[in-house]
């Protein structure tokens, strides 16, 4: 009937770089799909952040994931080290 119109979704900023990492994850590393999906959340949330700051993905330093955790006072994240 024409009436139901659809929502545009964009695709999230720098998309490739999160369908080759999830790629990755099943691929290489054996992760369910849960897993897959919650990571993928995360790194959508924070390329969308990343992207109002209009720089690549290659700039992208550890202060600005630093920042990102600060400024949205975002539970559940933290910077982690191996080992």
């Amino acid at each position: 009937m024409g009436r139901l119109r659809e929502p545009i979704v964009q695709p999230a900023p720098f998309s490739e770089f999160i369908e080759d990492f999830a790629v990755w994850m099943e691929r290489e590393r054996g992760l369910s799909p849960v897993t897959i999906k919650s990571r993928r959340w995360h790194l959508e949330r924070f390329f969308r952040w990343y992207a109002t700051r209009s720089r690549s993905i290659s700039a992208i330093r550890i202060s600005d994931i630093d920042t990102f955790v600060i400024g949205f006072n975002a539970k559940g994240y933290s910077r982690r080290y191996p080992g």
